[in-house]
């Protein structure tokens, strides 16, 4: 009998949860995890089955893997937003909300980024009626931590842009030396054979490259 594959699992957790039949997508995302545990789309779609059967804790953890293992997917950061607002810790779940409005910058999720909007003033307002003032305060140091992260991580990007550009710029410089060399010790030999060198075969480590 042919094994089960986890693309045939993930689609009978989707099918589970259009019927509503939430326990059932949890267990179908389950068994698809087993075939792969990193897959971010599971664990996004069995964090959003718990929170549709109230299981707050169990989404949370789903979603803290999920964002690890897809910092910059802004669904991860949606749904742990979420879950982070149905355990009760609503001055994480708003940094978690602004983290997917920040993460989403194709456009393409306009209608996520509605729903991300509409769940960021309803929190506010929520936090706001409390008037508590120990909340107040752990949702502006919270965002004092979040903008230092966000301060920190946009350094270290620009660092790995510049050393990928200085990286890219020393491997043209060492080509084209080499091409010049290679000219001068051809000068008077009919038909040389010339180095060629394509550019876009280095424009990958410029995009790509961790260094």
């Amino acid at each position: 009998m042919r094994a089960t594959t986890g693309r045939e699992l993930h689609l009978r957790a989707c099918e589970a949860y259009e019927r509503g039949e939430h326990e059932a997508c949890v267990e179908a995302f389950t068994r698809a995890l087993e075939v792969d545990g990193r897959n971010q789309f599971a664990l996004c779609g069995r964090a959003l089955a718990r929170l549709k059967l109230g299981d707050g804790e169990e989404a949370l953890r789903d979603t803290l893997m999920c964002v690890r293992n897809a910092p910059r997917w802004y669904k991860a950061w949606y749904r742990r937003a979420q879950a982070l607002e149905m355990v009760g810790k609503e001055a994480e779940a708003l940094n978690a909300y602004a983290e997917a409005k920040r993460c989403e910058t194709t456009g393409d999720a306009s209608w996520v980024m509605e729903q991300v909007d509409e769940a960021i003033e309803k929190l506010k307002a929520k936090i706001d009626a409390k008037a508590d003032e120990a909340l107040n305060a752990a949702v502006e140091a919270s965002e004092a931590r979040r903008k230092a992260d966000v301060e920190s991580e946009d350094e270290e990007m620009a660092r790995r842009r510049s050393a990928r550009r200085k990286k890219f710029q020393a491997k043209l410089d060492e080509t084209k030396a080499e091409n010049d060399a290679l000219k001068a010790s051809t000068i008077g030999v009919k038909n040389p054979l010339m180095g060629v060198y394509d550019a876009n075969a280095y424009l990958d480590d410029l995009e790509d490259s961790d260094d």
